[in-house]
């Protein structure tokens, strides 16, 4: 138990001490990194939800056609038995 609570006594005198230059550069460095990662995520999502609407209009192409010549077969179908 007292070991717990060193640990915490620890932590809070630690959180109260300012960083250091160096921590502060290490910080805005990696602030930096988070910042160009996410500008990398958003331009991919936008990619891809660009190319997912380009392939839904696709599918519904595909659709289409596969009714009009199920369609058209079935047409030709009923013509030959009654024929």
């Amino acid at each position: 138990m007292d070991n717990d609570t060193n640990f915490w006594n620890q932590q809070h005198a630690s959180s109260e001490e300012k960083p250091t230059i160096a921590e502060e550069s290490d910080i805005l460095r990696i602030e930096q990194k988070i910042d160009r990662l996410q500008c990398f995520l958003n331009d991919n999502y936008r990619e891809l939800e660009e190319t997912l609407k380009k392939q839904k209009s696709y599918f519904n192409v595909m659709e289409i056609m596969f009714y009009v010549l199920l369609g058209i077969s079935l047409a030709q179908f009923i013509f030959l038995l009654i024929r």
